[in-house]
């Protein structure tokens, strides 16, 4: 489907914008009797901080893979134009190409060394929520 991706974006959008954004908790969160909070302090999250999180959430991963598809449109060889040159030189466009893969594998160990950070803490977090520093503390430890 072509447009898939797009209507997940906005469904998403529209669930943690009903939730999150506005302080509430997920369903997820309301079944666990969890609340975001500052990872600092036992207080509520701040608005800052809930928006920081859908963004790095939902809209960075939107944002990286059409960025990919243009890249990788980008990278592939192309005829020459009518002029008999070509908008980038094909040494560049090898060099490009070859980084592609490293940087997609940097990313693949940073995740890996976030799911081990979750066995020595015993706690997993998302990279986005570590990133904004929101932890969860179950409600009855916030009345207590």
């Amino acid at each position: 489907m072509k447009f898939q991706e797009d209507v997940s974006l906005v469904s998403q959008l529209f669930y943690y914008g009903m939730s999150t954004l506005l302080g509430r908790q997920t369903l997820g969160e309301e079944y666990c009797d969890l609340v975001q909070v500052d990872g600092n302090r036992i207080i509520p999250s701040s608005t800052v901080q809930r928006c920081l999180l859908v963004f790095w959430q939902l809209l960075v991963p939107y944002l990286c893979s059409k960025l990919s598809v243009h890249i990788d449109r980008f990278l592939r060889p192309r005829a020459q134009t009518l002029q008999g040159k070509e908008s980038i030189k094909e040494e560049t466009r090898k060099a490009l190409a070859s980084w592609l893969p490293r940087v997609k594998g940097l990313l693949n160990v940073l995740q890996r060394v976030h799911v081990a950070v979750f066995y020595f803490y015993g706690v997993y977090y998302h990279i986005p929520k570590r990133l904004v520093n929101i932890k969860y503390v179950r409600v009855a430890e916030m009345l207590a």
